[in-house]
This record gives structure tokens, C-alpha cells and sequence, in this order.
């Protein structure tokens, strides 16, 4: 198992692609602004499954805001973040992914890589320059 999480790809997503071809993972999930990328990256890779939530800035789509889903016998939380006003904190989002029972939450929206633990909880955003490769367990942040 090896998801590839990305996030605010606002049309770009060449970056997106060459990391894809690099790492061959298993699933990858865009964690929204913009799911148009994500249904192209899933066009570029048809036998990948892609996951993806819905961002401040994904207009008349019909995805969810947030997936809780179990990989792996890993319980992951994956949402664009602003409905948790991540801009202003992870507090809220930390609460609500502990709520859950999820062992990592990802997250979106801030552009900035973020990597802490709360609640008992991981929680990580890749940034708008780089993805994070979940494998086994281990956790990688990457740069373009």
C-alpha cells in the first residue's frame, strides 16, 4: 500500500504527474482546489484509484467535503480543510479527526506543509508545492 496525497493543485499539475510516475502508488487522493486535476490525474493513471474532496474553490461538483476511509488497517481522515478554518489553526480539525478515531488527518487549504500531532492524532498537509507518500506506515513530505 502507498497513497500519494496532493493538494491545491489549481491547475497545475504536472508536478503532480511526474510524482505519480515516480512513486507508482497504490491511491492517490487530492485534498480539492481543484478536482478537474484530480479527474485528469485519475485519466493519466486508470488502473490508480483516486480519492478526492471538495475545496473552497470547487464550484458545481458533486464530492464529498471530507472522507473517512480505512487503508491498510489504517484509519485516515482526508478533507481541503477550510470548513475547519485551518487558516486560523488545526484545533478544530485536530477535535473533530479525534472524533473520528483516525490515526492521521490530511488537510489542505494553507499552501504551507504541516506536520503535528494532536488529539493523538498526525496531522499533515503537503502544501501547494509538494506531496506527502504514506507507505507502510511511514510518512514521507516531498518537494517539487
Amino acid at each position: 500500500m502507498k497513497i500519494l496525497v496532493i493538494s491545491d493543485t489549481h491547475n497545475r499539475i504536472s508536478a503532480a504527474l511526474s510524482a505519480v510516475r515516480r512513486h507508482c502508488p497504490t491511491h492517490i487522493v487530492h485534498l480539492g482546489d481543484m478536482a478537474e486535476d484530480a479527474r485528469q490525474i485519475g485519466m493519466a493513471f486508470p488502473g490508480t484509484p483516486v480519492l478526492c474532496v471538495r475545496g473552497n474553490n470547487d464550484f458545481l461538483v458533486r464530492i464529498p467535503y471530507d472522507i473517512v476511509t480505512e487503508i491498510d488497517g489504517m484509519r485516515l481522515f482526508f478533507t481541503h480543510g477550510h470548513k475547519y478554518g485551518v487558516k486560523s489553526g488545526t484545533d478544530t480539525l485536530a477535535r473533530h479527526a479525534a472524533s473520528l478515531g483516525v490515526q492521521y488527518a490530511f488537510f489542505g487549504h494553507t499552501h504551507s506543509p504541516h506536520d503535528t500531532v494532536a488529539e493523538g492524532v498526525r496531522l499533515l498537509n503537503p502544501s501547494s508545492h509538494g506531496y506527502i507518500l504514506l507507505e507502510n506506515h511511514k510518512v514521507e513530505v516531498y518537494k517539487y
